[in-house]
C-alpha cells in the first residue's frame, strides 16, 4: 500500500508526487485521462503540435518565484526558457474606439508602455505597476513560509475587488479596462476577482515572460522523467468513482470505474472539489463544507479554436495578443479573448489558438453528449461556434494571421471532463472576494486538498498548491520554503 495516493495527475499531482517521494514516502499517482496532465500535453494536427495550457510563463527569470519552485522539484534543469518580444502582450480594443496598447516585461517597461498610450495617467500606472509587482512575491512567498496562515490567505483573497480598486485609482474608463485584460488568464471578472489574487497572477508576467522550449509537453515529460526516477507509480486511464471510509470515517481506500479499489489512508485530491460530493456521502464531509460546494462558481468558460497559418506568423512572434470587445461592438462574447501563437525559438510560429469566452451552455446542454460521445446537436452547436470564432479572426486579426486555416476546437465540454468542472470552466473554481479557495484540509481524516481550488490557476498556481499542500499535512516531512 502506497503511504500517500494522489489523484489527479495535473502541475499540483506532479508536484506532490515529486515532493513526498523525495522524503521517503511511497506514491501512486492516479489519472483518469491517457496521459499525465491532459491539458497540458498539447496535441498535434498536420504534423504541427498545438499548446493547451502553457501559451508563456511568468516568473522564471532569474531568481523568479516559479524558476525557483521547478528547481526545487529537480525540473528546471532539463527545461529551457526563452525570453518573450519586447512585449509579451499586446491589447486592442475591438470595436469603435481605436486603442492598441503593449504590456512590457519589467515594472518600469510596463509603466512606459501603458504611459506612452495614456500620458496623463502616468501616475496611477506607476502606482498599479508598484501595487502588482510587489504584492505578487510578497504574498506568494508569505503563503509559502506560513502555509497555516489565515491572515495570509485572507491577504490573498480578501477586498477590494480588482474594480474597486481601478475606480480609486484612476476616472479613465480605456485604462481600467487595459489594466483589467489578463483577467482572462485566470476567468474571474474584474468586480469579483480580489485585487491581490490578480497581482499574485498578472504581477508574475510583470516581472518576466518567457516561452518554453517544446510547450507544456516539455514540462510534463521533465515531470514523468523525474517520477521515474524517484519511484512514483503514475497510474493513467485510472478515474475515481467513490471513497471507502471507515466507521470512524477516516480514509481507507478509492473506488475505480473499472471496478477495482485501491486501499490507501492518506489520499491528496486535485480535481475540482465539487467532485467530492459524488464520491462521499455529504454527512461524511460535513454540510457546510457541501453547502460551499453548491454555491462555488466556475471560472469563465470558452471555446479554442486551434488553426495554421502556412506562410508564418511573424506578428505574433514573441508575443499574444488579447482583443477586448467594446459593448458597442456588438458582438456575443464580452470578455477579452486572448490570441496566441505556438513559439518556436529562431523562427516564425505557424500554430496558433484563439480563446473566446463562452457560458458553455450551447454545448454542454446538448443531450446525449459525453467525452467519448457526441451528439448531432452538439456537433451542430460546435461547428457554429468555430464558424463564429473564424469568422472574428478574419474580421479583427487578418493583419496577424495572413492566410490561415482553422484544424480543430474546443468547446465547454471536454474542459468539463479534463479539468472536472461541472460546467467546463478553464480554471476550476472562480476566487472572489466573497467565495474563495479551500484550505487543504477537509472533514475527513486522511483526505486533503490540492490544485487550483487552493491557490490559483496556471503552472505557478498549481505548484505553489502543492508546496502550500504539505506544509498542512503533519507528518509528510515537506517544507513549503523556498530558498533564494
Amino acid at each position: 500500500m502506497a503511504d500517500y495516493t494522489i489523484v489527479g495527475a495535473g502541475v499540483s499531482g506532479l508536484s506532490l508526487a515529486v515532493l513526498l517521494a523525495e522524503e521517503g514516502h511511497r506514491v501512486t499517482l492516479l489519472e483518469q485521462g491517457a496521459t499525465a496532465s491532459p491539458t497540458l500535453h498539447g496535441f498535434c494536427r498536420q504534423g504541427v503540435y498545438f499548446d493547451t495550457g502553457v501559451h508563456y510563463l511568468g516568473a522564471v527569470g532569474k531568481d523568479g518565484l516559479l524558476r525557483r519552485l521547478l528547481d526545487r522539484l529537480g525540473i528546471g534543469e532539463p527545461l529551457r526558457f526563452w525570453p518573450m518580444g519586447p512585449c509579451f502582450d499586446t491589447y486592442r480594443a475591438v470595436g469603435e474606439r481605436e486603442l492598441c496598447v503593449d504590456y512590457r516585461a519589467g515594472r518600469d517597461a510596463f509603466a512606459e508602455g501603458l504611459s506612452e498610450a495614456f500620458p496623463r495617467e502616468t501616475r496611477a500606472i506607476r502606482r498599479f505597476c508598484t501595487m502588482a509587482c510587489e504584492a505578487f512575491p510578497e504574498l506568494a512567498e508569505k503563503l509559502l513560509a506560513e502555509p497555516n496562515s489565515l491572515a495570509n490567505m485572507v491577504g490573498l483573497v480578501g477586498p477590494p475587488t480588482l474594480s474597486d480598486y481601478l475606480r480609486e485609482l484612476t476616472d479613465n474608463v480605456d485604462l481600467r479596462r487595459v489594466l483589467s485584460a489578463h483577467t482572462v488568464l485566470h476567468g474571474t471578472p474584474p468586480d469579483q476577482v480580489p485585487l491581490n489574487f490578480h497581482a499574485m497572477v498578472a504581477g508574475s508576467f510583470m516581472e518576466s515572460a518567457h516561452y518554453v522550449e517544446g510547450g507544456g509537453r516539455a514540462i510534463v515529460n521533465a515531470f514523468c522523467a523525474r517520477l521515474e526516477q524517484l519511484g512514483v507509480t503514475l497510474r493513467c486511464r485510472s478515474r475515481v468513482t467513490g471513497l471507502d471510509l471507515s466507521a470512524a470515517g477516516a480514509m481507507r481506500g478509492l473506488r475505480l470505474a473499472d471496478g477495482s479499489r485501491i486501499e490507501t489512508t492518506r489520499c491528496i485530491a486535485t480535481v475540482h472539489p465539487r467532485l467530492l460530493l459524488d464520491w462521499v456521502p455529504e454527512s461524511a464531509l460535513g454540510h457546510s463544507f457541501a453547502r460551499r460546494q453548491r454555491r462555488m462558481q466556475d471560472s469563465a468558460c470558452a471555446h479554442v479554436v486551434y488553426g495554421i497559418a502556412p506562410a508564418g506568423l511573424p506578428a505574433l512572434r514573441g508575443r499574444n495578443l488579447i482583443l477586448d470587445p467594446q459593448p458597442e461592438a456588438g458582438l456575443a462574447w464580452q470578455w477579452p479573448c486572448f490570441l496566441a501563437a505556438g513559439q518556436v525559438p529562431d523562427a516564425d510560429p505557424v500554430a496558433f489558438s484563439l480563446i473566446l469566452a463562452s457560458d458553455g451552455k450551447e454545448t454542454l446542454a446538448q443531450p446525449g453528449s459525453a467525452i467519448d460521445y457526441r451528439s448531432e446537436g452538439y456537433r451542430v452547436a460546435k461547428d457554429e461556434a468555430m464558424r463564429r470564432a473564424e469568422a472574428f479572426l478574419r474580421e479583427h486579426c487578418q493583419d496577424e494571421l495572413g492566410t490561415f486555416s482553422l484544424v480543430e476546437g474546443a468547446t465547454a465540454l471536454p474542459f468539463r471532463y479534463y479539468t472536472n468542472s461541472p460546467n467546463g470552466g478553464l480554471y476550476g473554481i472562480r476566487h472572489t472576494t466573497k467565495a474563495w479557495g479551500h484550505a487543504p484540509t477537509t472533514g475527513i481524516d486522511g483526505l486533503f486538498l490540492s490544485g487550483q481550488a487552493v491557490m490559483a490557476p496556471g503552472v505557478l498556481g498549481a505548484a505553489m498548491a502543492a508546496f502550500v499542500t504539505c506544509g498542512r499535512m503533519p507528518g509528510c516531512g515537506v517544507s513549503p520554503r523556498i530558498q533564494r
